[in-house]
């Protein structure tokens, strides 16, 4: 035996001692039912153990086979590499029963398991000009996000009379969208809507109910979260 193979045997050795001490650890620390993290960081550790075993056997591997050394010990050599595999996947395989165990028996788990969230509907406009400003920023944020610019979408969240606003240009998004902007977002609309809407106040007469609900009426629809383009 030469002494570059003397050194590679003896690497090789110093290697499946810390592999198997590591294994051996898992098993110790399942059996005493230690949580999920723990057993993943020793765990872990044979992973980088197995990595470093396959380097040193194939190290060994490589240098029977160019002095042409037994063919049994390459084999073994072979077959040691091989069951180090399946010890990690059995570890990996008790340590994964494990988790999912823990999840099982975690009752807010659960609940977020079978919790369903409603899905998102898309927002829709019908030419109010009031409700544009609302409408775009939901339209950009909730379905382009999703869907992107596609004009079929947009098109589905528009009502008759906004419909009839983009007629020819159906199919080019940005185009579409420079016509409802200049057609609703126009903050110079707005404003004399809400104007018009206030002078169409009339002056309430004494215990005139219906004509205060009116009133109330009006000024909640002259109101708009975007105040600041006044």
């Amino acid at each position: 035996m030469t002494d570059d193979e003397t050194t590679l045997r003896r690497v090789r050795g110093a290697a499946k001692t810390k592999f198997t001490r590591k294994v051996k650890l898992f098993h110790e620390r399942l059996k005493q039912g230690d949580p999920p993290d723990v057993l993943e960081s020793v765990y872990d550790e044979i992973v980088n153990h197995v990595h470093e075993l396959e380097v040193r056997g194939e190290d060994l591997i490589a240098h029977l086979e160019k002095c042409e050394g037994k063919q049994s010990e390459i084999d073994d050599a072979n077959v040691y590499l091989v069951e180090c595999d399946n010890t990690r996947c059995e570890a990996l395989r008790l340590f994964s029963d494990v988790k999912r165990k823990v999840k099982s028996s975690d009752p807010t788990s659960a609940n977020t398991a079978s919790l369903k969230v409603e899905a998102l509907k898309a927002p829709k406009f019908n030419g109010d000009i009031r409700m544009y400003p609302t409408f775009k920023d939901d339209f950009v944020n909730v379905i382009v996000t999703k869907y992107g610019q596609d004009p079929f979408v947009l098109r589905q969240c528009l009502g008759e009379r906004p419909l009839k606003v983009i007629t020819g240009y159906e199919k080019d998004f940005d185009e579409m969208m420079r016509i409802l902007d200049k057609e609703y977002g126009d903050p110079r609309k707005l404003v004399d809507i809400v104007i018009n809407n206030l002078k169409s106040l009339e002056r309430l007469t004494e215990r005139d109910d219906r004509g205060s609900v009116d009133m109330v009426t009006v000024v909640e629809r002259c109101w708009t979260r975007r105040g600041d383009e006044f």
